[in-house]
């Protein structure tokens, strides 16, 4: 069970978190497909999944070590709060802007995109802050060999949404990733703030009693 919760967990995030056209791969794939080379697109898109599904795998892997900690649970939380708020906020006001990228040929798409995306470390940051929301929540366990499931399901999502995306501009043309694609990212923004709310919550209510102590001392003195 716990495999298929932390598998269908990281395809998620991977899916959702694709969907803003930011970074070098984004560009990339729009770029491809609207110049009507569905199949460069695709692998670009793979490629970069099959990366960023690594990057995942090893972050879930480092952070299980830590699970045992009682301090993880209200860390987890924060850092969830963070993430899931500045990313809301972030899509909340995503535009949409055109861009165009350089030529590229289908025979070498897909190292394109996996060898953009493995340079890029902070896909590892961000996937670590996913691990440690998903862990702090009971989800996965902090077992090692968790790690596989999850960044699989990490480089399905993320591949997942690329492939539907190209697939999307070849079936509505180029006016999908105008207006539709941004309400849509705005709306997403939304839930994730909502989302980033509630960890706050959970955080305030799992936290040391301790750490609720002075921060209440700090009031009254402030």
């Amino acid at each position: 069970m716990q495999v298929l919760l932390v598998f269908a967990a990281a395809l998620g995030f991977g899916f959702v978190g694709s969907i803003p056209l930011t970074g070098p791969i984004a560009v990339l794939v729009l770029s491809r497909s609207v110049a009507g080379d569905y199949r460069t697109a695709r692998q670009i898109g793979l490629g970069a999944a099959l990366a960023e599904g690594l990057y995942a795998g090893i972050a879930y892997f480092a952070f299980s070590a830590l699970s045992a900690s009682k301090l993880l649970k209200p860390v987890a939380d924060a850092v969830t709060m963070v993430v899931l708020v500045a990313l809301g906020i972030y899509f909340a006001q995503w535009r949409y802007h055109e861009k165009r990228s350089r030529e590229t040929h289908s025979q070498r798409g897909a190292w394109i995109g996996f060898s953009i995306s493995i340079v890029n470390p902070t896909l590892l940051v961000t996937w670590s802050a996913v691990v440690a929301a998903l862990i702090g929540r009971g989800i996965g366990n902090g077992a090692e060999l968790l790690a596989v499931p999850f960044g699989l399901g990490a480089a399905v999502g993320v591949g997942g949404w690329e492939l539907l995306f190209v697939r999307l501009v070849k079936r509505f043309g180029p006016k999908f990733t105008g207006a539709t694609l941004q309400w849509a990212v705005r709306a997403v923004g939304v839930v994730l703030i909502g989302l980033g709310l509630w960890s706050g919550w959970s955080f305030w209510h799992a936290a040391p009693q301790p750490w609720k102590e002075q921060l209440q001392l700090k009031k009254q003195h402030g």
